[in-house]
């Protein structure tokens, strides 16, 4: 039986291959509305996630409040739209601890976490394990 997060890294995997496509709805008014206001919030996610940035900035890029921007979320992601950063950012994270030799605490900035302790927590939260025993499991 596979680890929670092997899963886990499958479905990010997943995600971040199709991480421009949206769920196929009919397009109507208001979905046609949701899904150009969510491109551009994707399109800010791609383009700052490296940095700190608020729901605010977020929201703002599509020309939307937060209540909607979290909305817009909750229907197409089903979760918020900083949970979604967050795991964005974690999958950056993953291809650089592959991929690089940055230490720990440069991915963390890489990927818009400006503490490498919170980094840490986060990191294990999703992923069942440290950044430095995901590169040591996937490495060896």
């Amino acid at each position: 039986m596979r680890p929670l997060y092997q899963d886990l890294i499958s479905v990010f995997r997943t995600l971040y291959c199709h991480r421009s496509e949206l769920p196929h709805r009919r397009p109507g008014g208001q979905d046609q509305q949701t899904q150009i206001r969510l491109q551009k919030m994707l399109r800010y996610i791609q383009d700052h996630f490296s940095e700190d940035f608020s729901l605010e900035q977020l929201s703002a890029s599509a020309g939307i409040s937060r209540s909607e921007a979290g909305r817009c979320f909750k229907k197409y992601y089903a979760q918020s739209p900083m949970n979604y950063v967050a795991l964005y950012r974690l999958k950056y994270a993953q291809e650089l601890l592959l991929k690089s030799s940055l230490s720990i605490s440069e991915i963390a900035a890489e990927c818009g976490f400006r503490d490498s302790s919170y980094f840490v927590k986060v990191f294990r939260k999703y992923l069942g394990q440290t950044p430095s025993e995901y590169r040591k499991a996937s490495l060896a």
